[in-house]
């Protein structure tokens, strides 16, 4: 009787130390997947070429840079929240915000700002087209720069006033009419010539392939 007694106590015993134990390694699992979900995941970023950080001021230092102002200095791609829309602009990192163009208006932001970063920057090429061809060009692998409502949205550039200036390609759907928009002098632009930002998947672990090159000189 006793004997049974003590086989009851521990397997009692047992069982607690399982489901002690268990419990600590599903909490554990739950930090450990809590503060990876609130990281910025750079393994996934090498994955994936680029990605989007958080501005907070300063420019980090896998920071793409997408042109030069009026004083050469360079500029930085953004992405800001305007509304419930994301629209690409350019970071002014002298200034500390972000220039974008709404409504054929320039807008400055400081608060719900991220900017552009990668840690493979050879990958990412500018690519010259202009409206008419635009609607031929498949599989290009076009960055992504924003959301509105029926259009796709990358991101631009174009040379203009003696600076290089981020912008806005908006795509039109289902006409896939592109046009470039872009804040300077407090106004907003808008041309159907520009530079469009491509992530070149044919360069992959340094291997690179033999192929024509786009020019790197801005239109």
């Amino acid at each position: 009787m006793r004997e049974t007694y003590f086989l009851v106590i521990l397997l009692k015993c047992s069982l607690i130390c399982k489901i002690s134990f268990d419990y600590r390694r599903r909490n554990n699992e739950k930090r450990s997947l809590t503060f990876s979900s609130n990281t910025e995941s750079n393994e996934n970023a090498n994955i994936e070429g680029y990605y989007w950080r958080e501005y907070r001021g300063f420019v980090p230092e896998d920071a793409l840079p997408g042109g030069r102002d009026t004083d050469k200095r360079t500029t930085y791609i953004a992405q800001i929240l305007h509304d419930k829309l994301l629209i690409p602009g350019e970071i002014r990192d002298n200034e500390k915000r972000a220039y974008y163009e709404w409504g054929f208006q320039e807008f400055a932001a400081t608060e719900n700002i991220k900017i552009l970063c990668t840690r493979q920057p050879e990958k990412m090429q500018w690519f010259r087209t202009t409206k008419d061809n635009f609607t031929m060009l498949t599989n290009r692998n076009f960055v992504f720069g924003g959301y509105e409502p029926n259009n796709e949205i990358y991101v631009g550039r174009k040379v203009f006033d003696e600076s290089i200036v981020v912008g806005k390609v908006q795509v039109i759907l289902p006409s896939r009419e592109a046009v470039f928009h872009y804040p300077r002098n407090k106004m907003g632009h808008f041309d159907y010539d520009f530079e469009i930002l491509k992530y070149d998947k044919v360069r992959l672990l340094g291997q690179y392939q033999q192929r024509p090159r786009q020019s790197r000189e801005p239109c």
